[in-house]
């Protein structure tokens, strides 16, 4: 939880390469994606994408694409950046506070930057907007699986509709209380 992972063309983030200035970045977990939110904000100068043939020069990890995070050149100065956000609802506020500061040296041959980010979000679960209030469900796993009460079962004819597009003959999937 909390982790900003990028997914180019829906292959999913491990289809993925994310680089920083040209340099791999470490993964954030056992499915070896990078959190997107180790880099500040406020220390990103450009970023590049490449989604057409990366894996020709990058690699097999590299089949949905490349991004390359491209760090801000000769910042001098300070920027502070402070934003709050709140759902169109009223509900779940989120606050974000980024800064940089950067100093050129050497008659402008060297420069340093340092920056950094918080952000804070409030949760929200399914049960807290009424449409998912219909049954009970397990909306959280990854594989979006869905337990219908019983009451509450989908016709023969949109199973039907969903699974035709799998190639798999009507009628085989059955309606039942698990999809």
């Amino acid at each position: 939880l909390g982790q900003a992972t990028l997914n180019l063309r829906g292959l999913g983030p491990q289809r993925n390469l994310i680089l920083f200035d040209g340099r791999r970045l470490p993964p954030a977990n056992s499915q070896q994606t990078v959190d997107i939110n180790t880099i500040p904000s406020a220390a990103i100068g450009s970023v590049e994408v490449i989604t057409g043939g990366a894996s020709a020069t990058y690699g097999s990890d590299a089949v949905a694409g490349v991004v390359n995070f491209k760090l801000r050149r000769n910042f001098e100065g300070v920027e502070l950046d402070a934003q709050q956000n709140i759902s169109e609802r009223g509900d779940v506020p989120s606050t974000t506070l980024s800064g940089a500061a950067g100093k050129k040296f050497s008659q402008g041959r060297g420069s340093v930057l340092v920056a950094g980010e918080y952000t804070t979000r409030s949760v929200l679960q399914p049960k807290d907007r009424p449409f998912f209030e219909f049954g009970p469900t397990s909306l959280t796993l990854p594989q979006g699986y869905y337990v219908p009460d019983g009451n509450n079962l989908p016709t023969q004819a949109s199973i039907n509709t969903v699974f035709a597009k799998y190639g798999t003959a009507a009628g085989s999937v059955t309606r039942t209380n698990n999809l």
